[in-house]
Protein backbone atom coordinates (compact mmCIF):
# COMPACT_ATOMS: atom_id res chain seq x y z
CA UNK A 1 0.00 0.00 0.00
CA UNK A 2 1.24 3.80 -1.01
CA UNK A 3 0.72 5.58 2.33
CA UNK A 4 0.89 8.75 0.20
CA UNK A 5 -2.79 7.44 -0.92
CA UNK A 6 -4.04 7.79 2.98
CA UNK A 7 -2.83 11.22 3.54
CA UNK A 8 -5.11 12.71 5.96
CA UNK A 9 -7.03 9.11 6.29
CA UNK A 10 -4.82 7.61 8.15
CA UNK A 11 -7.12 6.74 11.19
CA UNK A 12 -9.04 4.66 8.92
CA UNK A 13 -6.40 2.20 7.37
CA UNK A 14 -6.88 0.81 10.92
CA UNK A 15 -10.55 -0.36 9.25
CA UNK A 16 -9.00 -2.12 6.83
CA UNK A 17 -9.25 -6.03 7.28
CA UNK A 18 -10.21 -9.05 4.82
CA UNK A 19 -12.77 -7.43 2.48
CA UNK A 20 -13.25 -9.53 -0.90
CA UNK A 21 -15.84 -8.09 -2.99
CA UNK A 22 -18.07 -10.39 -5.33
CA UNK A 23 -17.12 -11.56 -8.48
CA UNK A 24 -16.86 -7.72 -11.01
CA UNK A 25 -15.79 -9.34 -14.07
CA UNK A 26 -14.78 -12.48 -16.14
CA UNK A 27 -13.44 -12.95 -18.92
CA UNK A 28 -13.12 -15.91 -21.41
CA UNK A 29 -9.84 -17.24 -23.06
CA UNK A 30 -8.54 -20.18 -24.77
CA UNK A 31 -4.60 -19.83 -23.71
CA UNK A 32 -3.07 -22.99 -24.99
CA UNK A 33 -5.20 -22.94 -28.61
CA UNK A 34 -7.24 -26.26 -27.79
CA UNK A 35 -10.54 -24.57 -28.54
CA UNK A 36 -11.53 -25.57 -24.89
CA UNK A 37 -12.11 -22.16 -23.06
CA UNK A 38 -11.68 -20.87 -19.82
CA UNK A 39 -13.44 -18.72 -17.39
CA UNK A 40 -11.20 -16.33 -15.26
CA UNK A 41 -13.12 -14.26 -12.69
CA UNK A 42 -11.74 -11.33 -11.24
CA UNK A 43 -12.73 -9.92 -7.52
CA UNK A 44 -11.36 -6.81 -6.09
CA UNK A 45 -9.94 -6.97 -2.54
CA UNK A 46 -10.85 -4.00 -1.00
CA UNK A 47 -9.09 -0.94 1.12
CA UNK A 48 -10.75 1.18 3.03
CA UNK A 49 -13.95 1.65 0.88
CA UNK A 50 -15.32 -0.12 -2.70
CA UNK A 51 -12.92 2.71 -4.53
CA UNK A 52 -9.79 1.82 -3.08
CA UNK A 53 -8.82 -1.38 -4.63
CA UNK A 54 -5.85 -3.07 -2.98
CA UNK A 55 -5.51 -6.30 -5.12
CA UNK A 56 -7.36 -8.45 -7.51
CA UNK A 57 -7.92 -12.16 -6.96
CA UNK A 58 -8.36 -14.25 -9.94
CA UNK A 59 -10.01 -17.58 -10.14
CA UNK A 60 -9.43 -19.42 -13.27
CA UNK A 61 -11.81 -22.35 -14.20
CA UNK A 62 -11.36 -25.19 -16.89
CA UNK A 63 -13.92 -27.47 -18.53
CA UNK A 64 -13.23 -31.23 -16.91
CA UNK A 65 -15.77 -33.57 -17.61
CA UNK A 66 -18.26 -31.82 -18.65
CA UNK A 67 -18.04 -29.57 -15.40
CA UNK A 68 -15.98 -26.33 -14.87
CA UNK A 69 -13.78 -26.79 -11.70
CA UNK A 70 -11.35 -24.06 -10.33
CA UNK A 71 -7.50 -24.56 -11.34
CA UNK A 72 -5.93 -21.88 -10.42
CA UNK A 73 -6.29 -18.64 -8.11
CA UNK A 74 -3.84 -15.67 -8.43
CA UNK A 75 -3.44 -12.53 -6.76
CA UNK A 76 -1.82 -9.60 -8.46
CA UNK A 77 -1.76 -5.66 -7.20
CA UNK A 78 -4.04 -3.51 -8.81
CA UNK A 79 -1.99 -3.12 -11.85
CA UNK A 80 -2.89 -6.22 -12.29
CA UNK A 81 0.88 -7.51 -11.57
CA UNK A 82 1.21 -10.96 -10.58
CA UNK A 83 2.08 -11.63 -6.48
CA UNK A 84 1.31 -15.14 -5.68
CA UNK A 85 -0.79 -17.92 -7.47
CA UNK A 86 -1.40 -21.42 -6.72
CA UNK A 87 -2.79 -24.50 -8.50
CA UNK A 88 -5.81 -26.08 -6.82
Amino acid sequence: MDKKSYQGMEEMLSGIGTWVDPIAEYSIVDPDGDNSKEIISIQRVIGISHVDTLALLKTTYRLEQGKYKAITLSLADKNDKLLAEVNL
